[in-house]
């Protein structure tokens, strides 16, 4: 929790891009099916599950973009191509 910080727990992609960002080490323990855990508030298309997931991974991405580069810190390979401005 120092490293991550508590209130960052709270969006687990965001917390993984802070661990890995910092360096700790990173073990998947178990699997975990989010949708299984409440299946009442699921309702065909309209699943708030979704919506929280992706606006969880969209946070994740923000957060590696904002402390790397465009590439987010990866490499091209040697391919160096014109950015399209």
């Amino acid at each position: 929790m120092k490293e991550i910080g508590a209130e960052n727990l709270a969006v687990p992609p965001k917390a993984l891009a802070i661990a890995a960002r910092k360096g700790l080490k990173i073990k998947g323990v178990h699997y975990f099916e989010v949708g299984r855990t409440n299946p009442r508030k699921r309702r065909g298309p309209n699943d708030p599950l979704k919506d929280l997931i992706v606006g969880d991974h969209l946070e994740a991405i923000h957060y590696v973009l904002e402390h790397t580069d465009h590439r987010g810190g990866m490499t091209d390979l040697g391919r160096r191509r014109e950015m399209v401005k």
